[in-house]
């Protein structure tokens, strides 16, 4: 004989009966689980395409969304009054208006239908000093660096989508018709 020797291999033993409960169950457990989350709702957040589903559903969607906003936003504006709501609509407004307008709005004489006689006790306007009438100074760095001059010119830019071959809507055309 020689060494190792060749042994057969045995046949695992199974118990079936303990296997197969243990499958039982756990497949048992799942479909279980299913059934009563389905049953509470619990799988309604999970639903990716429930707006294209049908037409309920896109009505119901819209008015949970509705409702949701409307009790976010009732909780926030929930003691303003219109004027309140106004005017801290105007704060902001003001604070996030850019320089360039600010100074223009400030300006008197950019003003329409300006002229030097309405307002006799108004110093000239002159932002950067006296040396300098038509420039202003822009604080743009850090506390303590020198500010920016930049021209009254500069810091308001009008934009327009008209062309300057069309004019400024000057021009019609007129449709001659005939009977």
């Amino acid at each position: 004989m020689s060494f190792p020797r060749v042994v057969p291999i045995a046949k695992r033993k199974v118990d079936y009966k303990v296997r197969n409960r243990i499958m039982g169950a756990s497949m048992l457990y799942t479909v279980g689980f299913y059934g009563v989350g389905e049953y509470f709702g619990w799988w309604d957040k999970y639903i990716l395409d429930r707006e294209n589903s049908s037409p309920e559903g896109i009505v119901k969607k819209v008015q949970e969304d509705d409702e949701k906003m409307w009790t976010k936003w009732s909780m926030k504006m929930l003691n303003t009054t219109v004027e309140k709501s106004r005017r801290i609509v105007n704060d902001q407004f003001l604070e996030n208006m850019p320089l360039g307008m600010k100074h223009h709005v400030n300006d008197p004489r950019l003003q329409m239908g300006y002229t030097p006689d309405q307002h006799p006790g108004v110093p000239p306007h002159l932002p950067a000093g006296p040396d300098q009438p038509g420039y202003v100074q822009v604080y743009e760095g850090a506390p303590g660096s020198a500010p920016t001059l930049v021209r009254r010119e500069d810091l308001v830019t009008y934009t327009s989508s008209k062309s300057s071959q069309g004019g400024a809507g000057g021009e019609t055309e007129t449709a001659s018709t005939s009977s």
